[in-house]
């Protein structure tokens, strides 16, 4: 077990861990994601960064990673009618 975490770089805490997100204070690199993420800069650049693309890294950044979290139908409990619920409309 310790020749494999010999070779590894030390992993970090979330900042950041949900069924739909986990976020990653950086400082150079970060290997490829298993998801799409968004890389935001200190100095205010994003970039998103599709799965299994290793982000480019300057200086310290927050890596997001944008889990696949399923969201169940919301249920219409307003009284009215759904919307675009018949045919198109007809242009005039």
């Amino acid at each position: 077990m310790i020749l494999f975490q010999s070779g590894t770089q030390t992993a970090t805490k979330p900042v950041i861990d949900n069924d739909r997100v986990t976020v990653q204070d950086v400082s150079d690199s970060a290997p490829a994601q298993p998801t799409d993420a968004v890389v935001v800069s200190l100095s205010g650049s994003a970039a998103f960064v599709p799965k299994g693309t290793p982000p480019t890294i300057t200086g310290r950044s927050f890596v997001i990673d944008l889990k696949d979290h399923p969201v169940p139908p919301i249920e219409n409990k307003s009284g009215y009618q759904l919307a675009f619920h018949g045919p198109a409309p007809k242009n005039f």
